[in-house]
């Protein structure tokens, strides 16, 4: 298994703190790294979860989201301007 939507959370990460002030930076760092041990902590205390599958290894593919009874089914109409 690949956990490549664990890499690109990973990844993000730089970004994310640089977009902040130089004294929010610290407590976003530590923010940030305390989620992943979370999250680390909780895939392997669940491999099998399909949550914790979704936020590690891979994104779920556009049918594997409108086959889940939990989705949110809406109709709208869309408009083109320009």
């Amino acid at each position: 298994m690949k956990a490549t939507a664990l890499a690109g959370r990973i990844d993000e990460i730089p970004a994310r703190l640089m977009a902040l002030r130089s004294e929010e930076k610290p407590d976003a760092a530590i923010r940030e790294l305390g989620k992943l041990v979370l999250l680390a902590k909780a895939w392997r205390a669940a491999p099998d979860d399909p949550e914790m599958k979704r936020l590690v290894s891979t994104s779920e593919t556009r049918e594997q989201v409108l086959a889940s009874p939990d989705a949110r089914q809406v109709e709208s109409f869309w408009e083109v301007l320009g």
